[in-house]
């Protein structure tokens, strides 16, 4: 017995969820491995050398790259997942360039019930390992707050970390 359109649409529906819940739990578990086994290293990899790239020189990401969200010392799990896995390092030995991401935020305004409007910032560090080198050093805004708000507590606009991605996305590859 031939099974209906409806119920053949429903099992695509079930396959398609099925497959994004399986996909997300192998990305995670890629990037819980990943955090166990470069956490130890932390503090090293948080370490900005002194050394920088001349202003006329392109950055670059060379090898395998590890995003690190300074204030969290921790990876960034949002632009590690939004990252092609052949570019991560899962290995604190595969580290080849640190890609440090300070997130902040700037008070751009205050609202009429004395609250602020910021717009959330992210610095981001290219550091070239095998050069002790600060290859880039990049400021990115998110989007504008809010021309209204009724929080008490302030409001931002958006995060910039999908510009972050983009840029690291768009730089050349060394070695």
């Amino acid at each position: 017995m031939p099974l209906a359109k409806k119920q053949k649409r429903t099992i695509w529906v079930v396959a398609a969820i099925a497959g994004f819940i399986v996909l997300t739990l192998v990305m995670s578990l890629g990037y819980i491995k990943a955090q166990a086994a470069i956490t130890p290293h932390m503090e090293e990899l948080l370490i900005v050398p002194a050394g920088k790239a001349s202003p006329a020189e392109e950055p670059y990401l060379s090898g395998k790259i590890l995003p690190i969200d300074v204030k969290e010392k921790k990876i960034d799990s949002y632009v590690w997942s939004a990252l092609p896995s052949a570019l991560l390092a899962h290995r604190y030995e595969e580290v080849q360039t640190v890609v440090l991401l300070e997130y902040g935020k700037a008070q751009v305004g205050t609202y009429t019930n004395a609250t602020g409007a910021y717009i959330r910032t992210c610095v981001v560090k290219i550091i070239d390992r095998s050069r002790g080198t600060v290859l880039a050093e990049q400021t990115f805004s998110g989007s504008s707050p809010p021309s209204m708000t009724r929080s008490s507590v302030g409001t931002s606009g958006s995060s910039p970390r999908t510009a972050v991605v983009q840029f690291l996305k768009k730089l050349p590859r060394r070695g």
